[in-house]
């Protein structure tokens, strides 16, 4: 009885800790989009580079706070150099190239259309003075960075790095599939990834009617990404290989898009 007890106070400790800091970070970044923090990302460098930077501080306090070790976030020196993770990042993004050039590029430039980057604004050239030429440049390079680093492995660190993680420790991995031993943590991380993105838009500290308007397909898309970003996680010991193939997936199919 006492261990049954240890283990619902455990579970609930851990699913308590990961709730408490999602909402905390939530609260947070929607306040700072009242602040000046958000006309300075949209105008200066038209990605939110503080929100996904937050998702890396968030943990990283939850962890200084209860004394834990910052590799419970899932990147170690160790993930990096596992052979396994380099196998499967290069066959993962070799397929992703692959569909996207035979599903999305070849079809669109069968129809005269070709791919751009969904770059900033040119603030820079109309406040700043640059020649657009070089906003340009900065434009992809902003682009670049924020969809394979701060898209790709600051969300990785904070759904399966923290949440994930946390949750594993706190409940076990009691589930198989595809060889892959897995628990509550990789569901629980990709139901709250996919609301996550459900809620990226909505703001009640600006939208004072409080109604959201879900788009429940976003949901579905980011839950099933999730759950795959959270199987490589499970399957490699880390967040390296899913943060790759988040970053590659953002790339392709999020910032280069193609005109209507």
């Amino acid at each position: 009885m006492i261990k049954e007890k240890t283990s619902a106070i455990t579970a609930l400790q851990g699913f308590g800790e990961v709730i408490i800091v999602f909402v905390a970070f939530f609260v947070w970044i929607k306040y700072l989009e009242t602040t000046w923090v958000g006309p300075f990302q949209d105008k200066l460098v038209g990605w939110d580079f503080f929100a996904h930077l937050m998702m890396v501080v968030f943990p990283g306090v939850a962890l200084l706070i209860s004394r834990r070790p910052f590799s419970d976030l899932g990147i170690t020196r160790d993930n990096w150099r596992n052979p396994e993770v380099r196998k499967i990042t290069r066959i993962a993004v070799a397929e992703l190239t692959v569909i996207w050039v035979f599903g999305l590029l070849l079809p669109h430039l069968l129809h005269g259309q070709r791919p751009h980057l969904l770059l900033p604004s040119n603030y820079f050239a109309e406040n700043l003075g640059l020649p657009i030429r070089l906003t340009k440049y900065i434009g992809w390079g902003l682009t670049v960075v924020f969809t394979t680093i701060f898209c790709g492995l600051g969300e990785e660190i904070f759904f399966r790095g923290y949440f994930q993680g946390r949750i594993n420790r706190a409940v076990g991995r009691q589930f198989r599939v595809f060889g892959v031993q897995f628990g509550w943590g990789l569901i629980f991380a990709s139901l709250i990834f996919g609301f996550g993105h459900l809620i990226a838009f909505f703001n009640p500290l600006i939208d004072k009617s409080l109604i959201l308007h879900p788009n429940w397909g976003e949901f579905a898309i980011t839950f099933v990404e999730g759950f795959v970003f959270g199987l490589l996680y499970e399957h490699t010991g880390g967040v390296v290989a899913p943060a790759i193939l988040h970053g590659f997936i953002g790339l392709f199919f999020g910032a280069m898009i193609f005109p209507n």
